[in-house]
């Protein structure tokens, strides 16, 4: 934190965050836990919803002609939405542009599908 004037207002905030993380520290010692961080990278956990994209492509591909495409986005919506509130983010994206390859379908027109990365860009200070 970092503040020219130590305000009453930072006083405040710094002694509860205090008393919190003194809270946290007893309840870990008490319950014998050790904090670690995440160790699951992003990458690995998008690979997952993407082999299952492949499959639903490959599905929609060979039968686009025996599926109800109405219905099909209908579905996807709603599955995208609950992924969103279950803070499912990942899944409810590739969901999303499913969603926009069966519009496109519908339409006749090409997907403008660009791949996505998740990784930072390494950005140069001028």
């Amino acid at each position: 934190l970092y503040a020219d004037v130590m305000t009453q207002s930072i006083q405040k905030f710094l002694a509860v965050t205090k008393y919190r993380r003194e809270r946290q520290i007893a309840y870990n010692v008490a319950h014998n836990i050790t904090p670690r961080s995440v160790v699951r990278a992003v990458e690995e956990s998008l690979a997952t919803y993407e082999s299952d994209r492949k499959e639903a492509d490959l599905v929609l591909r060979e039968g686009s002609t025996d599926i109800d495409i109405t219905s099909t986005i209908q579905e996807l919506e709603t599955e995208m939405l609950k992924a969103a509130e279950d803070l499912k983010f990942e899944k409810a994206a590739l969901l999303r542009d499913q969603i926009k390859e069966l519009k496109h379908m519908m339409d006749g027109t090409k997907s403008e599908a660009k791949p996505v990365s998740y990784r930072k860009s390494k950005r140069t200070r001028k």
